[in-house]
C-alpha cells in the first residue's frame, strides 16, 4: 500500500510577483528572503512565520538570485544586467554591471576563509568569478566552441580552488577548473535548465525542457551517465540536494516538487500544492523543504527529515 502525497507544514502567500528564487538566512533566528519577478525582495522571519520587509530593487526586473555574503550583508543579481551590494540593512553599497538578461542564477563558493561570486556575464557564454570584497575578477570562463547561453551552474571546490559545473544552451555541460575547460558533455536536446550535484557522493543531476532527468557521476573529471530518471511533468527549473546528500529535490514547470533518492535515483514524494511552476528550491538547517512558486506562494515541507 502505498503513503498519501503528504502535505505542505505552512504557506507563506506574499500576495506579490510570482517567486523566482529563495535563499535562507541564519542570524538568531532564521529568515527566507524570496526575489520575485517584479524586483521585490521579502525578507520572511520563520519563527513567526511573517514579513519582516520588503525592498524593490533592480528597477522592478526580476530577481534571479540572493546571496548571504560571509563579511556581512548581500548580494542580488537583477534581470536588469545588474549585480547589486546591500548592507544588513539593505542599503546599497555598490553594484558590477553585467548586462546580463539571461535567466542563469549567479552562484557563489566558499573555500577555506574566502567567498567567490560565480556570474554570468553579456557575451554567450562567458562567466566570471568575482571577489565580492574588492570585486575584483578572479577567473573569466570562456569556452572556445559556441554552447549558446549559460542556463545554470552549480560549484563545489578542489584544492582551495573552485570547479563549476555550467549547463548550456546547446544542452551539454561543462567542467571547469578555474578558468580550463575539462570537458562538455552533451545530455540533452533543450538547454539544461538546472544543476544538482553532491561533492560528497560525486555525482550529480540534470533537467531540462524535457520529461526525464539524468542521473551522473563525475570521475576523473570524466561525466558518466548513471540513469535516466523519467518524469511525469516536462520541464524542470531547479534541483538541490540536501547537505546530508540523501535526498535530492527538484521543482517542475507542472507544479510539482519531487523527492529522489540521491543513490538510487527512486522518486520518493511528490509535493503537490502549487498551481503554476516551482522556481526555486532551498533545503534548511533541519531538513524542511522551501519551494517558491510562480504563483507567488512558498510552500514548507518536513518529509524525510
Amino acid at each position: 500500500m502505498s503513503l498519501p502525497p503528504p502535505d505542505p507544514a505552512f504557506i507563506l502567500r506574499s500576495g506579490q510577483a510570482p517567486i523566482t528564487c529563495l535563499t535562507i538566512y541564519q542570524n538568531e533566528t532564521e529568515y527566507i528572503l524570496s526575489g520575485s519577478e517584479k524586483g521585490e525582495l521579502t525578507i520572511w522571519d520563520m519563527k513567526t512565520k511573517r514579513k519582516t520587509s520588503t525592498h524593490k530593487i533592480h528597477n522592478g526586473k526580476g530577481i534571479l538570485s540572493v546571496i548571504c555574503l560571509m563579511h556581512g550583508g548581500f548580494a542580488t543579481q537583477g534581470r536588469d544586467g545588474v549585480v547589486s551590494f546591500w548592507d544588513d540593512n539593505f542599503k546599497l553599497i555598490g553594484s558590477l554591471v553585467t548586462e546580463f538578461i539571461g535567466f542563469c542564477p549567479l552562484i557563489d563558493i566558499k573555500i577555506t576563509d574566502r567567498q567567490v561570486l560565480i556570474i554570468p556575464f553579456d557575451e554567450k557564454s562567458l562567466i566570471k568569478i568575482i571577489d565580492p570584497q574588492d570585486k575584483s575578477e578572479l577567473f573569466t570562463l570562456k569556452p572556445g566552441k559556441k554552447y549558446g547561453m549559460c542556463m545554470s551552474m552549480v560549484a563545489f571546490s578542489k584544492m582551495d580552488y573552485p570547479q563549476v559545473l555550467v549547463g548550456y544552451e546547446d544542452g551539454g555541460i561543462s567542467l571547469w577548473d578555474r578558468d580550463t575547460e575539462d570537458f562538455h558533455h552533451s545530455l540533452f536536446t533543450e538547454p539544461v535548465m538546472c544543476i544538482g550535484y553532491s561533492a560528497e557522493l560525486s555525482r550529480g543531476v540534470s533537467g531540462s525542457a524535457e520529461n526525464n532527468l539524468i542521473l551522473w557521476s563525475l570521475q576523473e573529471k570524466k561525466l558518466n551517465v548513471l540513469k535516466n530518471i523519467e518524469a511525469t511533468g516536462s520541464g524542470f527549473n531547479c534541483i538541490k540536494f540536501r547537505n546530508d546528500s540523501r535526498i535530492f529535490v527538484t521543482g517542475g514547470w507542472d507544479g510539482q516538487g519531487r523527492v529522489y533518492g540521491a543513490k538510487s535515483g527512486k522518486q520518493l514524494a511528490v509535493l503537490s500544492y502549487h498551481t503554476e511552476s516551482i522556481q526555486s528550491v532551498s533545503i534548511s538547517q533541519s531538513n524542511l523543504i522551501y519551494l517558491g512558486s510562480k504563483d507567488g506562494n512558498i510552500s514548507i515541507w518536513n518529509v524525510y527529515a
